[in-house]
């Protein structure tokens, strides 16, 4: 077990970060729901700094044309906070498929096996909520400002992908996004180095995507997607 290290979980919330959590789930249902940190948030028109981009729900669509995603990411959000929202922002949309991704967990002191003990608490209530529902599970999201990390940072990025890898290996209901296998994200010569993705993909902070990084993340999602679009 471990201990809750946020001292407010609604904080976001109380400060008005959290979008659709009034929202009508009933026109809603049976989507493919994205739920996870800013590299899912940002992809949207719906916020200030990405008021051009062209959204999730609009890139990643059914072989019909016919509407697939709907995104429910919110920035800043922790493991933690994913699992506090989800009976809110989950459990009322009845999903067909969850992607499931978690940032900003390290800030808070938890440590790799903390962040998946919760991540995989989040799986098991989809599994028991919606039975037979296909699972997508990220590692972490290569970033240009990751060059800027301590080495002992690295190495829990390091332990929280394996820890990833490894439940996806021993779970078939789980589809992995393993980004070092990836090599559109990367330099030439250096795929699945963290110290070397892409810098154009990304915006000025060296954490987000820019337009050309969500072209690249539309086109990953496209791929793994694939077999229930």
């Amino acid at each position: 077990m471990y201990d809750v290290k946020i001292p407010n979980l609604r904080w976001l919330e109380e400060k008005g970060k959290i979008r659709h959590l009034n929202d009508d789930p009933a026109n809603e249902q049976g989507l493919i729901l994205f739920y996870g940190p800013s590299n899912f948030g940002r992809w949207s028109h719906n916020t200030i700094a990405n008021r051009d981009h062209r959204p999730l729900e609009e890139e990643v669509r059914m072989k019909d044309g016919s509407r697939a995603c709907v995104n429910h990411a919110f920035g800043t959000s922790s493991a933690e906070e994913l699992l506090y929202y989800y009976p809110r922002l989950v459990r009322p949309w009845n999903p067909r498929a969850l992607v499931l991704a978690t940032g900003n967990n390290w800030t808070y002191g938890y440590n790799p096996g903390e962040v998946c003990f919760i991540l995989f608490r989040i799986l098991e209530w989809a599994r028991r909520d919606f039975p037979g529902i296909p699972l997508f599970l990220e590692v972490n999201m290569p970033y240009p400002k990751m060059r800027e990390a301590t080495l002992s940072k690295k190495i829990i990025v390091n332990e929280y992908n394996h820890l990833i890898r490894s439940y996806a290996a021993t779970h078939d209901d789980v589809t992995l996004i393993d980004y070092a296998k990836i090599p559109d994200l990367w330099q030439e010569g250096h795929m699945g180095d963290y110290d070397y993705p892409r810098d154009e993909l990304y915006v000025e902070d060296g954490i987000h995507f820019n337009q050309t990084g969500y072209d690249v993340y539309r086109d990953i999602y496209l791929r793994v997607l694939d077999n229930i679009l």
